[in-house]
């Protein structure tokens, strides 16, 4: 909302190119982080990639939008992201991954709430105040044992297996990649094409936001 002055061509780039580059720098620090080595340099390189993914998202507030495709566009965005870091990180169970047998000692539900910004247009065109929103995510913390390996517990949006049940768990031997039911692993191309169809819908999304302002504002 405050690029009114770098006209339409400046935000229509703008609108193409921060998806494009906001999910190629996540999936740079999601790779960095399950193969990278283990050094101070690559966390350093780590920070460095999350800091400029936050910056990038930052662009999606300043950009002069019709406010409910740009809010549409974040929330394609987001699922994108979301599917990014799923598809790696079951790819890599997939390709590195350990299997073991696991008894369900018990289930604890979990609920975080996080607040984010969302941008404003009052009647007028101009940029609003602004409004502050919040997401609250349930997680299933499962407590187990297991037959092998050093897995103890294990965190689900669902309830993987009841209290006594026993379950096949995967893990990454490493420990860079959180363990998962073992039904739940996949080669991750999937989710990577949930990513990208995402990724297509946050950017035409975007493009429409800005040409509906240029329709009504410029």
């Amino acid at each position: 909302m405050w690029l009114e002055r770098w006209g339409v061509t400046g935000n229509l780039i703008i609108a193409v190119c921060q998806p494009l580059v906001l999910l190629g720098l996540l999936a740079g620090v999601e790779h960095l982080a399950v193969h990278g080595p283990d050094t101070g340099t690559a966390t350093f390189y780590k920070v460095v990639l999350v800091v400029l993914v936050g910056v990038v998202w930052l662009l999606s507030i300043v950009l002069s939008a019709h406010p409910l495709p740009l809010f549409l566009g974040a929330v394609a965005s987001m699922i994108a992201m979301g599917a990014t870091v799923s598809g790696i990180e079951s790819a890599t169970i997939h390709e590195r991954g350990l299997r073991t047998t696991c008894l369900v000692l018990d289930v604890a539900k979990r609920t975080e709430t996080t607040s984010h910004f969302e941008s404003t247009t009052n009647p007028d065109g101009t940029p609003g105040p602004g409004r502050w929103t919040t997401t609250t995510t349930t997680y299933y913390d499962h407590r187990l044992r297991c037959d092998d390996g050093p897995i103890d517990k294990m965190t689900r949006h669902s309830v993987a297996a009841d209290e006594g049940q026993r379950l096949e768990i995967a893990y990454d031997p490493v420990g860079r990649v959180d363990p998962m039911p073992a039904s739940e692993v996949t080669d991750g191309s999937g989710a990577r094409d949930i990513a990208l169809i995402a990724l297509g819908m946050a950017v035409v999304l975007r493009v429409g936001g800005v040409l509906w302002e240029r329709r009504h504002g410029w």
